[in-house]
């Protein structure tokens, strides 16, 4: 059964998951949720990659409705990332929540370190001096 009237009382904050954020992995996860009793109780991923879809997953899965909630629903997960690197491990810089149906994530991906960048000395040349 189909239920648009389903209402969201909690849940975790969905973050961009940090190994598909590192990876420059974005795009969106489709998920179909049934709901009973107030709980999730079954979600089944519908399209997604699937460094985004096991987290998005995971946090449904926190998600709680009203008791007398009961039914099956479909959400839609945007990650997005900027252009812009973060130095560090950031949280995300927007989250849009229209729950239960949409959510939209957007972060910044870390800069990852270059070894052999930005340095003329050599390791085997430092040790010397």
């Amino acid at each position: 059964m189909k239920n648009a009237s389903i209402l969201f009382l909690k849940g975790e904050m969905p973050l961009y998951p940090v190994l598909a954020k590192t990876a420059r992995v974005s795009g969106s996860v489709r998920l179909e949720v049934t709901v009973k009793g107030g709980d999730v109780v079954a979600t089944q991923a519908i399209s997604g990659n699937p460094l985004l879809a096991s987290p998005t997953i995971a946090n449904v899965k926190t998600w709680k409705f009203y008791k007398t909630d009961s039914g099956t629903f479909t959400t839609t997960f945007t990650y997005l990332l900027e252009r812009e690197e973060s130095p560090g491990a950031s949280n995300p810089t927007k989250i849009e929540l229209e729950l239960p149906t949409s959510v939209k994530i957007t972060a910044r991906p870390p800069k990852i370190p270059c070894e052999d960048c930005g340095s003329d000395i050599t390791p085997s040349q430092s040790n010397r001096e």
